[in-house]
């Protein structure tokens, strides 16, 4: 049987978020295979440089090696708003456990970034994923578009590409995955949180109303009305916070923390 455990945003910090998946952190590790599962919650961070900034390509490619793909279990993103998603989307696409990834083969070993809406049957349990969100700093940055990707001194300037936000197709794709299963899941992993969950957190923490109003959270509104299911985990917020509704269901907020067993 698997072991499925979440992690939050890691931003490709090996020395900052990264540094829970260390086995001097995350001891838990040693204990486990190739068939145990992380699911990333956004914000991922590490395949961020283009292709065409050679040198940072190359670096990154070892850095993900070293600090993920080698580790004793798989890993899955669920893509967030701060992603290249130019590079993610343009890798072979695969089905894993029944949901389709981009995949990303390294030298030891491989990294899924999980397509929005799609449903994990891992033994049976059932999760259904949903990544993006709106950067609410990106009127001060420069578009992907703006920039020459060779070039990595106006690279660094970029903060956000237009694919962070979910497409009503994306939303769509979750509804019918859902239907499958009668809109019953066990776990709904996503970057960003339902509006009525946002507002929430709001009532004790300080969170940019643009956080609030973001597209993606009535995209999940909607999700978190209509599904059946027992826990809800997402990142973004860098806060560590959880709550459990009037109907028993436990929803958890993920950052800076050792991966978080979430079944069995």
């Amino acid at each position: 049987m698997a072991k499925i455990f979440v992690v939050g945003d890691l931003h490709g910090n090996s020395y900052g978020e990264a540094r829970f998946l260390n086995s001097k952190i995350f001891k838990e590790q040693k204990n486990l295979t190739k068939e145990d599962i992380l699911f990333q919650l956004g914000d991922f961070g590490y395949l961020w440089y283009y292709k065409e900034s050679r040198e940072f390509f190359k670096k990154q490619l070892k850095r993900l090696n070293f600090d993920i793909a080698k580790r004793n279990f798989q890993t899955i993103v669920i893509p967030g708003n701060h992603e290249n998603y130019d590079e993610i989307e343009s890798l072979e696409v695969k089905e894993i456990f029944g949901a389709k990834c981009y995949v990303l083969e390294l030298d030891s070993g491989i990294i899924y970034f999980a397509k929005r809406g799609e449903v994990f049957n891992i033994d049976g349990v059932r999760i259904l994923v949903f990544g993006g969100a709106k950067s609410i700093d990106r009127e001060s940055r420069k578009s992907i578009k703006e920039i020459d990707r060779s070039n990595f001194k106006e690279y660094k300037k970029v903060s956000w590409w237009e694919r962070e936000l979910p497409t009503f197709q994306e939303y769509q794709n979750a509804l019918k995955n859902l239907a499958k299963y009668n809109n019953r899941v066990d776990f709904i992993l996503t970057h960003t949180a339902p509006k009525p969950i946002v507002e929430k957190m709001s009532l004790e923490f300080d969170i940019d109303s643009q956080k609030i109003f973001d597209p993606t959270t009535s995209y999940l509104e909607d999700i978190y009305k209509r599904a059946d299911f027992k826990e809800w985990h997402f990142g973004h917020f860098h806060i560590n916070w959880s709550y459990r509704d009037d109907k028993n269901r436990y929803f958890s907020s993920h950052y800076a923390l050792v991966p978080k067993l979430i079944y069995p």
